[in-house]
């Protein structure tokens, strides 16, 4: 059976590396230290590749943590509304402390609140989409 090949300069490329790096599989000579350095290496050039990509495609969404990090992170991008309101759907309800916003380019589609959980938390988002008047 054949390994499924992942196009090189990509971002699952480099994500598949930092693992190999990590499991320091065999053929792979580096001492400890150095296999972690390139897989954080590794790990941070995926990321920077996930938001080039994500600069491309319409719809984006992010989650932004609490105030006391301020962080923030692209989770999904996608061509597609359909599959954007899934993924931020799948934001909400796996990032319970942090704020998700949904954009299509720079207008603000819909915005979770930051407190929510489950049900009522999609109920709550609801309430606070932005519709342009």
């Amino acid at each position: 059976m054949s390994e499924r090949r992942i196009p090189e300069n990509t971002s699952g490329y480099a994500r598949w590396l930092a693992d190999q790096i990590a499991k320091r599989t065999s053929g792979i000579r580096l001492s400890p230290t150095t296999s972690l350095f390139v897989g954080m290496a590794l790990e941070g050039y995926a990321d920077w590749l996930d938001r080039t990509e994500a600069k491309t495609l319409p719809f984006v969404v992010t989650a932004i943590e609490p105030a006391d990090t301020g962080a923030s992170e692209v989770v999904a991008a996608a061509l597609n509304l359909h599959v954007a309101t899934a993924a931020y759907t799948a934001a909400i309800m796996t990032r319970p402390g942090a704020r998700i916003m949904l954009r299509h380019g720079t207008r603000v589609v819909s915005v979770s609140d930051k407190q929510s959980t489950g049900d009522a938390g999609l109920y709550a988002d609801r309430q606070t989409q932005a519709h342009p008047e």
